[in-house]
């Protein structure tokens, strides 16, 4: 998302995706999920970057105010675009879940809470 310089430290702001995919048969099974904003303070050390700091949003409103205080007046709208949004980003994780399991590339996500719904009652 954007890249700032707070003295000797860079202020990374991105958005992190995750997502929990498992294969089952020929199923591409999906659990839970989550994106979003995360501000990280990285630092050089000995001709690599460390990471000092994570900052994640505080709830409620949608993480508008801390995403705003997180982010440049240009990176806040673009994150707040994309957390909202989730632009293509699951697809790229579903994509190559689909490679690593084996599975035909239009193989769709089954959700764990829809394999639950259509499972026969236990007696």
């Amino acid at each position: 998302m954007e890249v700032r310089r707070k003295s000797s430290q860079l202020l990374l702001g991105i958005v992190a995706v995750c997502e929990e995919l498992a294969r089952s048969g020929t199923l591409l099974v999906g659990g839970t999920g989550y994106r979003t904003s995360l501000l990280l303070t990285v630092e050089s050390v000995n001709g690599g970057f460390t990471v000092r700091q994570v900052e994640e949003p505080l709830d409620g409103d949608l993480n508008v105010p801390s995403v705003r205080e997180m982010f440049s007046p240009g990176g806040a709208p673009r994150a707040l675009k994309l957390t909202a949004t989730g632009s293509d980003m699951h697809d790229v994780v579903r994509e190559e879940a689909r490679e690593v399991f084996g599975l035909p590339s239009d193989t769709d996500v089954t959700y764990i809470t829809e394999l639950e719904s259509t499972s026969s009652p236990r007696p």
